[in-house]
């Protein structure tokens, strides 16, 4: 119901101007861009996003600078525009890795590999993932591990290298039964049955498929 997320967000946004709180009023900016983000209108996302950066960075906070750059490239990747998407990723990730957030840094690499991928170049989506993915076995985060492989699957999928698709997936898989992910679970055994299907091997496709 997104006209009344945006009221209440605008309301928000009214009182935090009046009490002079530019930290928090940066927040309900980007508030409100997420809604109209999720509500396909990106040029208001764009709006709201680029006002809430504007704060962030006259307050001299790097973090929510971050935020915000990363959160406009996911508009222009979302908007199809990848050449301006990959631009806000990339100042996104140089300030989180001058700040040592590495776990910000995994997720703005993958945000690039995604746009990679969405733009065919499977070659530099793969690398962006993997780095990503390094990271994520680093820090123990083993939920994004297996999401990145999951990418990583999907991107050799799509380049027809069937083979390492399927041992992205397989490796995601076991993450997903040992945290007791049931839905992840159902997710990965539908990667594999597609990867089977692309293959030809129809009754395998069938077996992960019937899971």
């Amino acid at each position: 119901q997104y006209d009344k997320a945006i009221k209440h967000f605008k309301e928000a946004l009214v009182i935090v101007r009046k009490l002079g709180q530019e930290g928090y009023v940066a927040t309900s900016l980007n508030n409100i861009g997420n809604v109209y983000l999720s509500w396909g209108q990106y040029d208001k996302a764009i709006k709201y996003y680029e006002e809430a950066l504007a704060i962030a960075r006259k307050l001299g906070m790097e973090d929510k600078v971050a935020t915000s750059l990363n959160n406009i490239g996911g508009v222009y990747n979302d908007w199809g525009q990848y050449d301006k998407a990959i631009k806000y990723f990339e100042e996104a990730l140089a300030i989180d890795k001058r700040l040592g957030r590495e776990a910000d840094v995994a997720i703005r690499l993958s945000n690039i590999g995604m746009v990679y991928h969405s733009r065919g170049q499977y070659d530099k989506a793969i690398k962006y993932f993997e780095e990503a993915l390094a990271i994520a076995r680093k820090l123990g985060e083993e939920g994004s591990v297996a999401t990145l492989l999951n990418n990583i699957g999907l991107v050799y999928d799509n380049w027809g290298q069937y083979d390492k698709a399927i041992k992205n997936y397989e490796e995601a898989l076991a993450i997903a039964r040992k945290l007791g992910q049931e839905g992840s679970v159902a997710t990965c055994l539908s990667n594999i049955g597609l990867v089977y299907d692309n293959w030809g091997q129809y009754d395998k496709a069938i077996k992960n498929y019937e899971e």
